[in-house]
């Protein structure tokens, strides 16, 4: 179960050794914390942020649509392009995490209709033992794990890439108050 709250102190147990942290927290039922209590939890501690706006999201496939459209691509391929463009790498222990591929035409269309992951073209080539030349891909983080900021990059990207190519966008306050829901740079908290 999720919880908004924050940090309240810090002590270390002079009987163990052990850390004890306090936390205030906002709606927590006295029903779940006797359902637990006692029990051991697995925690996770990580700053708070508002989860995106489903209005925003659905807008951004509105315009994958109509760019695909535009650009007689496939609705994957223009979103990997968007990704690319906009996007956020994968990290791993603040690592970015790289694939080596064939430096092909097939392997290119293969990682631009692909759905199950994201991919970006690095400029990192080197030579395979067999002579094929192999570039390195860098792993993207999928859309739906964006948070709000993220989010907002890659909508104002794609309304943009839309604008370009004479797509009709909403208007600007239209998408002001949209994502004012959830970005503080369109005046939201």
């Amino acid at each position: 179960m999720d919880f908004k709250g924050e940090l309240r102190d810090y002590q270390k147990s002079w009987k163990d050794g052990k850390g004890v942290l306090s936390f205030t927290v906002l709606n927590i039922s006295t029903e779940y914390l006797q359902e637990i209590a006692g029990k051991d939890l697995r925690i996770k501690v990580t700053r708070w942020r508002e989860k995106r706006s489903l209005n925003a999201n659905a807008y951004y496939w509105v315009l994958v649509g109509k760019i695909a459209d535009a650009l007689h691509i496939s609705k994957p391929h223009c979103h990997n392009l968007m990704m690319r463009r906009y996007g956020q790498v994968e990290l791993f222990d603040e690592q970015i995490a790289y694939t080596m591929l064939p430096d092909t035409d097939k392997t290119q269309k293969i990682m631009d209709e692909m759905e199950e992951a994201h991919f970006a073209p690095t400029s990192m080539t080197r030579e395979g033992k067999d002579g094929v030349r192999f570039r390195a891909w860098k792993l993207l983080k999928p859309s739906h794990r964006f948070d709000t900021k993220e989010m907002a990059v890659l909508i104002d990207g794609i309304v943009s890439e839309a604008k370009e190519l004479g797509i009709e966008t909403l208007p600007e306050d239209e998408i002001r108050r949209m994502m004012s829901v959830w970005n503080p740079k369109y005046g939201g908290q």
